[in-house]
């Protein structure tokens, strides 16, 4: 049943394809900004069901990838013509979609999100160029320089980060290389400033930007069961044919589905010569994919918040409860999913949330030395419950596996005491040292440490990992990293870019929590806890792995960065207006 699919599909329906797509450009694209389809959400859910139509499409070789033409124009169209506030809902939602562009048989690599963003943000400033000018206009004194750094703390930090990696290319061996990175890091960010004024002017809720994500996120997990169900259909070569040479050519171009034919990791061989999938859906490996499930999460306990109530299964009233316990469900799946992409990294790092919710529950003084105290209302109480809930539905997830995996892949027969014992050798392999890929991950520690004390200020430079491993730079494509997200800063980019960076995860941290206790909304505060849970989650993963440096991760670590700054930004804009008021009323009454 897979065969018609590791080939373009049939000639007669090509062309039907084709014939159907150019009328719609041809005839109905002058018309484009006229179309009562375009307008409010109907806009948005149009240009996306087209836009991942032509992916699907292109990734299953019914069209040439030159059609990713075609999604690039479309978007950039509907960016210009419609209000920014759709433009970002749809790019929420666009994430993992977006495809790279065939310039030429060598360079098809180049990814449609580096124009999106680059659009949106010029869309942004043409909107607020005049605030913009006479913030450059006004008077420069230590007051105003004071305020510039107390409303934007995380956008200062930032760009001292990206003055220090400008300054470290002085070290690169690679110097182009390196001027490649910085540009892509500056690329990703432009959305950031976008994000923050977009929350920071309520022009989008919480609720609405969660249910856009929420989106993707299940579109992805989707994808991932689809293609753990492939498994049981394909042997390991028709495996790699269909999703390295055709899904991932037409996702990511055709060098990187070279990479991941020679290394990939893709599968798991811990019962023996007998591979087993690590679920990485339409991702590039099985480390992006469940981060990016985590950076989603929140938004999915946003979109379930009113509807998970008693977190009770009543057996005798089951069907009274039914959207809790297909919300819970959902979550489920989710959870599932990260745990199916066997990356332990994320498994392991679980303890960080879940210490903290030990602690807020056993020793709660601990947390008011770090400024973590909160109301102890029924309302903060009810949310802090069911974030806990909610977590320890990993280990649920984590016990469901078992049922997964002890099926055989690939037509390869194992033993049943093999396949049983998978998922706890797995687990059982974190703490061993020996096992190669630990092994592996302690010389480049140690590697990398060795460097950072030769090269402490500025490191070997951006976008220059490679020299401290001593490979060469084409390393970098293949995922040359630090395998720690932390000592990769250091060893590029110096001692001061890490304290910088470190300091932007705490204002996060601190920011969520923010959200968490002032917010009004309920669900907002549900939403600034649970982006405190998975940060925190997210953070101590990164002790393990650099995934976050992905596109896809990075954008989703952007967007969330600038939902946690924007929200906060608008609850300390209501607070001073509040103060402010009380000012004034306390004046007319004396």
């Amino acid at each position: 049943m897979f065969e018609i699919l590791k080939k373009p599909i049939y000639p007669a329906a090509t062309d039907l394809i084709f014939s159907f797509l150019s009328k719609i450009f041809k005839y109905l694209f002058p018309t484009f900004a006229k179309s009562q389809l375009l307008r409010g959400g109907n806009g948005v859910n149009l240009v996306y069901a087209l836009h991942l139509l032509l992916v699907f499409l292109i990734a299953l070789g019914g069209l040439d990838r030159a059609w990713a033409w075609a999604i690039l124009l479309m978007l950039c169209a509907f960016i210009l013509i419609r209000p920014l506030k759709e433009s970002i809902l749809l790019f929420s939602r666009s994430i993992p979609f977006y495809i790279a562009l065939p310039f030429t048989a060598n360079f098809d690599s180049f990814n449609i999100w580096r124009i999106v963003v680059m659009l949106i943000a010029l869309k942004w400033l043409f909107i607020v160029k005049a605030d913009a000018i006479n913030l450059l206009k006004s008077r420069v004194n230590k007051n105003t320089l004071s305020g510039l750094w107390t409303r934007n703390k995380i956008e200062i930090l930032g760009l001292l980060i990206f003055a220090l990696a400008f300054i470290s290319l002085g070290k690169s061996v690679f110097l182009f290389a390196g001027a490649k990175r910085l540009i892509y890091f500056i690329n990703l960010s432009l959305i950031f400033p976008v994000i923050v004024w977009i929350f920071k002017n309520q022009i989008i809720s919480i609720a609405e930007i969660s249910k856009n994500i929420a989106i993707s996120i299940f579109l992805i997990i989707g994808i991932g069961f689809l293609q753990l169900f492939s498994t049981y259909f394909l042997n390991i070569n028709e495996f790699m044919m269909f999703w390295a040479g055709q899904i991932q050519t037409g996702f990511y171009g055709t060098n990187w589905s070279n990479i991941v034919f020679s290394g990939n990791t893709w599968f798991s061989y811990n019962t023996g010569d007998f591979p087993k999938l690590r679920m990485f859906s339409s991702f590039p490996d099985s480390h992006t994919f469940p981060l990016y499930i985590l950076f989603g999460l929140p938004a999915l306990i946003a979109v379930f918040f009113d509807k998970i109530k008693s977190l009770k299964i009543a057996a005798n009233n089951w069907i009274a409860n039914i959207k809790e316990y297909l919300c819970l469900g959902a979550l489920f799946i989710a959870f599932l999913a990260v745990i199916l992409s066997g990356t332990r990294g994320i498994w392991i790092s679980i303890l960080f949330p879940l210490a903290f919710i030990f602690i807020q529950k056993k020793i709660p003084n601990l947390l008011n030395y770090f400024n973590l105290s909160h109301e102890k209302s029924a309302v903060n109480s009810g949310i802090i419950k069911k974030n806990s809930a909610i977590i320890l539905l990993f280990f649920l997830a984590f016990a469901s596996s078992y049922l997964i995996l002890a099926k055989d892949q690939f037509f390869l027969k194992t033993e049943a005491s093999a396949q049983q014992g998978m998922i706890l050798k797995r687990v059982m392999s974190i703490v061993d040292a020996s096992e190669t890929s630990n092994n592996l991950r302690l010389e480049i520690w140690k590697k990398s440490l060795e460097s950072s004390i030769k090269n402490p200020l500025l490191g070997v430079g951006i976008g220059n990992f490679p020299v401290v491993l001593s490979q060469n730079i084409s390393a970098l494509k293949a995922g040359a990293s630090a395998h720690n997200l932390y000592l990769n800063i250091l060893a590029e980019t110096g001692i001061f870019s890490l304290f910088l960076f470190l300091a932007i995860c705490a204002l996060i941290l601190k920011y969520s929590w923010k959200i968490f206790t002032s917010a009004a909304d309920e669900k907002t505060k549900a939403c600034g806890y649970a982006f405190f849970l998975y940060s925190l989650w997210i953070f101590g993963y990164n002790l393990t792995d650099a995934a976050l440096f992905d596109e896809r991760e990075f954008l989703m670590f952007i967007l969330t960065a600038g939902i946690i700054v924007g929200v906060k930004k608008q609850l300390d804009s209501k607070a001073k207006n509040h103060e402010q008021s009380s000012l004034g009323n306390d004046k007319f009454s004396g």
